[in-house]
């Protein structure tokens, strides 16, 4: 498993990575022992998996997908694919992050609205 999702999947973070979430929230969802570690309880609400974009199976019901600095390394044919299918696969609401440096393209620009333009979040309306 990736270092990132490893590090996620414990649940435990440093100061620095909570810089900006705001302090009700902090106290709400986090424990701190020199470390925030995320509560049990949201703990219990979050699958993490890792999967095969390519030639993996179909996914669904998903509430949010991090996808960041690999599709811009696939053909604009592949991207569209990838999209689209991202787009099928999220539940109404739910939210895909993609890189900086990557680009919505194809009618997978029409079928996502952006909520954060700077940080490439889009939402399934």
């Amino acid at each position: 498993m990736m270092r990132s999702m490893a590090n996620a999947k414990t649940g435990v973070y440093e100061a620095a990575a909570l810089k900006g979430v705001e302090k009700r929230i902090i106290d709400k969802y986090f424990t701190y022992d020199g470390k925030y570690h995320i509560t049990s309880e949201i703990k219990r609400l979050v699958r993490f998996k890792h999967l095969d974009l390519i030639s993996g199976t179909n996914f669904s019901h998903i509430d949010i997908i991090f996808c960041r600095n690999v599709v811009i390394y696939f053909s604009k044919d592949l991207q569209k694919r990838l999209y689209n299918k991202f787009h099928d696969a999220l539940n109404r609401g739910g939210y895909f992050v993609m890189g900086k440096t990557e680009t919505l393209v194809g009618d997978a620009r029409d079928k996502f609205k952006s909520t954060n333009s700077k940080e490439h979040i889009y939402r399934k309306p």
